[in-house]
């Protein structure tokens, strides 16, 4: 069976980036959590359809998984939607009913 030889420290970083659990990206590929370990320690290469199934999981490109990990994540974060107490739109208009 043909193996994948991506760069361990690549699917560390998107699994992280993606905040995904160990156990949940191994359901994901159909193997037991230790064994996404061993990819991402470099011990054991997955194969190009568990690469694939990898790729999908992380919405990854197949081929980033190849090249170094980036050096910043790609992934914006959370909008923070909550009011704020002070600003221009601290407050919504007050809306009288129509009689």
């Amino acid at each position: 069976m043909a193996r994948a030889p991506i760069n361990p420290l690549t699917l560390t970083w998107a699994r992280e980036v993606s905040h995904m659990a160990t156990d949940e990206l191994a359901r994901a590929v159909g193997v037991k959590p230790p064994k996404v370990n061993e990819f991402e320690s470099g011990e054991a290469l997955p194969t190009f359809r568990q690469l694939t199934l990898l790729a999908t999981k992380l919405d990854r490109p197949l081929g980033f998984f190849f090249a170094p990990p980036p050096s910043v994540p790609d992934v914006p974060g959370t909008a923070d939607f909550r009011g704020r107490a002070h600003g221009p739109h601290a407050t919504l208009p007050d809306i009288h009913p129509v009689s």
